[in-house]
């Protein structure tokens, strides 16, 4: 099968867990004997010329957030069997009456005409639902290998961690009055790409810690290192591959449950991370082949 994948960001712009999902992904499909053709599309990167050159036999649509409505409406139309794979909640499934907004209809459209919308939690899939909702929409957990992440049983971890990008979207914020407000006395070690100084003085002012970012491959040693993971987004988070990759690692994680979507499926780090690495790619695999 000839495939374009089409999202925003790839791993070598954006280091988070939906880039390091679709990586995983695309080189599964290759694996598998597709061809694979990556579209970004971001305000740094417009490969869109990519999908008018080239014919596809499937459309594998991921993030779409800088798409134009003319883009959206090209690929609901174009006659090329697709497969909506979202990570996000978009704008739209949040308000009262979704269908007061602008995009309510292209949203609609797309969900309605697409072979398969695939959801990486029920929450998730809920939300979709207040736009469009099928028979045959199916919710599954985000495929990743997770393979390197394991307890190492190490007897002196202490502290608490807080790791990804720094922003005020991630909910840094939040995470400091809920520190605050919880009388949490020990420092939190923030770690990861700061947004701004005013965020890194916020930081320091609340008599925490800041460690640059680090590589990808360092994380599961840094997971090992500490007692507990911190996240606390200000909004809900479609799943968050960093939590079950904490939980591997033997770490508590102090959040709000029902902010993640990762605690929708009712069962251990290990018997989840197994469904990630095996059974979500044979789903996806299914229907793929079964166009």
């Amino acid at each position: 099968m000839r495939i374009a994948f089409i999202n925003d960001y790839d791993c070598s712009e954006y280091l988070g867990g939906a880039a390091l999902v679709n990586d995983y992904i695309i080189h599964f499909l290759q694996e598998a004997g597709h061809s694979v053709t990556y579209i970004g599309i971001n305000p740094n990167r417009n490969d869109w010329s990519l999908l008018e050159r080239d014919a596809f036999d499937i459309l594998f649509l991921a993030n779409l957030p800088f798409l134009s409505v003319q883009q959206i409406e090209h690929l609901t139309n174009c006659g090329t069997p697709y497969i909506v794979f979202r990570h996000d909640i978009l704008p739209c499934c949040y308000v009262e009456n979704p269908e007061s907004r602008n995009e309510y209809t292209l949203i609609k459209n797309l969900l309605k005409n697409s072979h398969k919308n695939f959801y990486i939690s029920e929450t998730q899939k809920q939300y979709y639902h207040r736009i469009h909702q099928r028979a045959d929409d199916r919710v599954i957990p985000p495929p990743i290998n997770l393979t390197q992440f394991f307890n190492q049983n190490i007897p002196t971890r202490a502290g608490i961690i807080y790791l990804g990008p720094i922003s005020e979207i991630r909910g840094i914020n939040e995470i400091l009055a809920y520190q605050k407000d919880a009388n949490i006395s020990q420092q939190i070690t923030f770690c990861g790409k700061l947004e701004s100084s005013e965020l890194l003085n916020k930081i320091i002012d609340s008599g925490n810690i800041y460690i640059e970012e680090v590589p990808r491959s360092r994380v599961p040693e840094l997971f090992n290192q500490y007692e507990a993971l911190i996240h606390i987004p200000n909004f809900f988070d479609s799943f968050c591959v960093k939590v079950i990759e904490a939980e591997l690692c033997g770490m508590r994680i102090i959040t709000i449950p029902q902010r993640i979507g990762r605690y929708c499926y009712a069962m251990d780090a290990t018997a989840l991370a197994a469904l990630m690495q095996k059974d979500s790619l044979a789903a996806l695999q299914g229907e793929i082949m079964s166009i």
